[in-house]
């Protein structure tokens, strides 16, 4: 069974008792025929998924990446419920400057030592 088979079924179980018994097998491949899986699709250019097991739980990362293809409607709805500047993603962001910054910092390290010691300038220790 695929998963989003598996997803579908899990949703049939949570439907109350009496919408199941209405429930025809003509409901379920209609239903199987819909669209299903993620709202965006698999055919984007960047589409990275990962989870970080963290002493405190397994979180998920996500970046899709692709031609816009959403009109100004339904861009705008998607702006009002999920809004940039929250305090989650201003601590992710922050966070990734940082270690950036960090990276960035020790590349300058490593490039000016190794410069350094080409020119003569600084002997490395024996």
């Amino acid at each position: 069974m695929t998963k989003p088979q598996q997803s579908l079924e899990r949703q049939h179980e949570r439907l109350e008792q009496e919408t199941r018994e209405k429930w025809s097998d003509n409901s379920s491949a209609s239903v199987r025929k819909a669209p299903g899986g993620e709202p965006w699709g698999n055919d984007h250019p960047v589409n990275l998924r990962f989870s970080i097991p963290l002493p405190f739980g397994r979180y998920y990362v996500t970046l899709v990446a692709g031609k816009e293809r959403r009109g100004a409607d339904r861009l705008a709805s998607e702006r009002r419920k999920h809004p940039l500047l929250t305090f989650g993603n201003v601590a992710v962001f922050f966070g990734l400057g940082c270690v950036c910054g960090l990276a960035l910092l020790a590349l300058i390290q490593l490039a000016s030592a190794y410069l350094l010691t080409q020119l003569g300038i600084m002997v490395p220790p024996k």
